[in-house]
């Protein structure tokens, strides 16, 4: 699920920076550019996530409290 998300937030930010830049404005927005990056790090870094906590069954990403204490971070 979170790939389709990815590759549908790659899509719509590469169509975006492609007609501000071609047809509109001459540059780009920045929220587009985020979500280009965004999307990216989410292809690369979700296949290394999966692959580790299928093969390790005590590895970082499959830990709750790591996951509990990331979301309190960013929530507060």
């Amino acid at each position: 699920m979170a790939t389709a998300f990815a590759f549908a937030v790659l899509v719509l930010a590469a169509l975006i920076t492609h007609f501000t830049s071609s047809f509109y404005f001459g540059g780009y927005f920045s929220f587009a550019a985020l979500g280009i990056a965004t999307s990216i790090l989410t292809f690369l870094t979700l296949p290394v996530m999966l692959v580790l906590s299928m093969n390790r069954k005590g590895a970082v990403t499959s830990m709750i409290a790591i996951e509990v204490a990331w979301t309190c971070e960013v929530a507060f």
